[in-house]
């Protein structure tokens, strides 16, 4: 889910001459119970601005 993520959010970062890294804490279990879609909105949501804003 985060490779797709980060993808999708990295085009968006190299429009702006913006360096886009996306990695997981080594200690983030692989697999973890929870809704994919809302993860990826509450990212996308932040990252998104964090490239609006910078």
């Amino acid at each position: 889910m985060l490779d797709d993520f980060a993808e999708t959010v990295a085009l968006r970062a190299h429009e702006k001459e913006i360096e886009f890294i996306c990695a997981a804490d080594p200690d983030v279990p692989g697999c973890l119970k929870g809704d994919p879609g809302r993860l990826r909105q509450i990212l996308t949501n932040l990252t998104g601005n964090a490239i609006k804003f910078t």
